[in-house]
């Protein structure tokens, strides 16, 4: 390679002494932007929205099992009761605060 003049090996080398000299003679600067960086996060968490998103599905009973049931004599349960029941259960603040004390 022509007209290129060469290198040498300590062009290359890092100067590690010399790199934190220069960045303690700049603390003040990374200290500054390192704040800000950390008042804009805190800022973001404490004033954003949160957003939950929850799914469910309910499915009627099964008609099979609820003839079992109905079978014994004991209780009479159509599927529309039974899914009322479920649906009441499910916004019933008792059964939600027992689940997540779970």
């Amino acid at each position: 390679m022509q007209g290129q003049p060469e290198r040498s090996f300590r062009d290359d080398e890092i100067d590690l002494v010399e790199l934190f000299h220069s960045l303690l003679k700049q603390k003040y600067l990374i200290l500054a932007v390192a704040g800000a960086a950390a008042l804009l996060a805190a800022a973001y968490a404490f004033l954003a929205t949160p957003y939950y998103q929850v799914q469910s599905v309910l499915r009627p009973v099964d008609r099979s099992s609820l003839d079992e049931l109905n079978g014994t004599g004991v209780y009479e349960l159509t599927p529309v009761e039974a899914l009322n029941l479920v649906g009441a259960g499910l916004s019933s603040y008792k059964n939600r605060l027992a689940f997540f004390r779970a």
